[in-house]
């Protein structure tokens, strides 16, 4: 074998290396892998629970910090942790 098709058959087996990698394979082929991201908390203060809760994005997330309702008005200061460590935009502020 020659180096110019030696190298050639190198680089088509790299090729399908990276195009391999992040995908699944299933009985119709070839499918590609949802990985998406979960943002969670749950905060307790003196025996005071805010509740397991999951979001799909940042936005929602930090919204639900800011809720007294959605928290059971538990662990404020946790929460205002909380929207400081997950780097929510502007300022924490306690809705109803």
């Amino acid at each position: 074998m020659n180096l110019k098709v030696a190298g050639m058959a190198f680089s088509v087996l790299s090729v399908l290396v990276v195009v391999g990698c992040g995908k699944d394979s299933s009985e119709d082929g070839i499918v590609f892998e949802s990985k998406s991201e979960t943002y969670r908390y749950e905060y307790e203060s003196n025996g005071c629970n805010t509740g397991s809760h999951s979001f799909s994005n940042l936005g929602e997330l930090c919204d639900a910090l800011q809720s007294r309702a959605t928290n059971r008005g538990c662990a404020l200061s946790l929460r205002q942790d909380g929207f400081k460590d997950w780097n929510c935009p502007g300022t924490f502020q306690e809705k109803p």
